[in-house]
């Protein structure tokens, strides 16, 4: 599928690179796919602690607030929205007893 890492990291959906090569990657898919919703999973695999933090303020400071900008939620119509009845209680006999 991914003949070199370079490949992978181009063609996959991972977010691997420079806060820069990550937005114009998130750009790419939004362009193509238009979606208003992003799920990350921040991988720690083969990373301190330290550096798995860094890597995650690095990409709240530099990465999001970019892609907020540029890719900003759509308008939510508000809609009043009714709890649901309760369920109406039945009375379920006990089961009879049984001789053994």
């Amino acid at each position: 599928m991914f003949t070199t890492l370079e490949d992978f990291v181009e063609r996959s959906s991972a977010l691997i690179g420079s806060p820069q090569q990550t937005i114009d990657k998130v750009h790419r898919y939004h362009e193509r796919f238009g979606h208003g919703v992003l799920h990350l999973q921040a991988d720690a695999s083969g990373l301190t602690h330290a550096r798995h933090r860094a890597s995650l303020e690095l990409f709240q400071s530099e990465v999001a607030p970019v892609l907020r900008r540029d890719i900003p939620d759509p308008p939510f119509p508000w809609v009043p929205v009714t709890a649901a009845p309760e369920p109406e209680l039945v009375s379920v006999p006990a089961p009879a007893p049984t001789d053994r």
